[in-house]
């Protein structure tokens, strides 16, 4: 009787966590309407509700590996490429006769957004991780970059100069719809990353400095504050940990590009790499064990390597061409089910 009791708690346990995991529902892309402060408010609470909920964490029978996305001229005009975390299996995803680069993984290790000029001007598009689907996302004009996306999938962070002046952040969503500009500015404001935790969007602002400094605000574009001060050097391609406890970037403050880190306040500046040639755009993996990043140290640029300390630097690329801007996920594959909402 005791084994029979125990079978049916068992199977009522089951049955709550799977109808839990039904009413988990994964972005939604809609017409929020309202003021822009109001649409960013509201999107701003969702993507905080939707990383406080712990409704999809199940230990189901799963295998994973990582990916990594990156650019390369390789084959005579820069394309986007996917290896695997030891520089295997390389393979190409876009083929266009335009420059196809700045590759940033979608949480869910599904889609692929990146920056290309096929159309004349640089827009952002979104791929499949497989290199199909390749959609347009933004349709302007005006030059946009640097792509990058909330934590939980269903927005987009990026820069553009459509205002008229030097280039300022945007944020629309998964889809291209609802943008939103988040930063107003005569100078340049660029190269925006979302914190894992959604609360703030670290970016480079040249506000105080001509040469560009990091700075971070609240989500919504408000509470700016400076991070960096190295006056009359570059303090460039900032990125989070994937706590959201320490920012990395790339820092000319030695008078080469090095690797940094330091706290979200800007507190305790450590560096990570220490050449003579540029080492830059890094980019923790998700499990914060590894970091991967673009340098010149080889005489053309290679997509390497490291542990957290700066330690084990390993070239992966080994390619005589220029390989850049890698971008790290973990693509899981469940054999029971699709997870609804994957967590770096």
């Amino acid at each position: 009787m005791k084994k029979k009791q125990l079978i049916i708690i068992c199977i009522a346990i089951l049955a709550a966590i799977t109808l839990t995991a039904v009413s988990v529902v994964g972005p939604v892309i809609r017409n929020d309407g309202g003021s822009p402060g109001e649409i960013i408010s509201r999107r701003t609470s969702n993507i905080q509700k939707g990383l406080n909920s712990n409704a999809v964490h199940f230990p189901a029978v799963m295998t994973g590996t990582e990916k990594i996305c990156f650019m390369t001229d390789r084959d005579g005009n820069f394309e986007i490429y996917m290896m695997n975390a030891d520089g295997s299996n390389q393979q190409r995803l876009t083929h266009n006769e335009a420059a196809d680069t700045l590759c940033r993984w979608s949480p869910d290790g599904k889609r692929i957004v990146f920056m290309s000029d096929r159309d004349g001007n640089y827009e952002i598009y979104v791929m499949l991780a497989d290199g199909s689907d390749q959609i347009n996302l933004s349709k302007n004009e005006a030059a946009d970059r640097y792509p990058n996306w909330s934590p939980d999938g269903s927005q987009i962070v990026f820069s553009s100069d459509r205002d008229g002046d030097d280039l300022e952040i945007y944020v629309m969503d998964a889809d291209g719809n609802n943008v939103v500009q988040l930063t107003s500015n005569d100078v340049l404001d660029n190269m925006p990353a979302w914190s894992p935790d959604g609360k703030y969007i670290v970016f480079v602002s040249s506000r105080d400095d001509d040469h560009g400094e990091i700075y971070r605000m609240d989500a919504d574009g408000s509470n700016v504050v400076r991070l960096t001060n190295a006056v009359g050097q570059y303090d460039i391609y900032p990125d989070w940990a994937p706590d959201s406890s320490k920012i990395i970037f790339t820092s000319y403050r030695d008078g080469d590009g090095e690797i940094f880190t330091m706290d979200i306040d800007g507190n305790n500046l450590t560096k990570i790499t220490d050449n003579d040639s540029t080492d830059w755009a890094a980019q923790y993996t998700p499990n914060g064990e590894r970091i991967y990043f673009s340098s010149a140290r080889d005489g053309n640029d290679e997509i390497y390597a490291m542990l957290p300390d700066g330690t084990d630097q390993t070239n992966l690329s080994n390619n005589p061409a220029y390989d850049r801007y890698p971008d790290v996920t973990v693509r899981v594959y469940y054999n029971n089910y699709t997870p609804l909402i994957l967590r770096q």
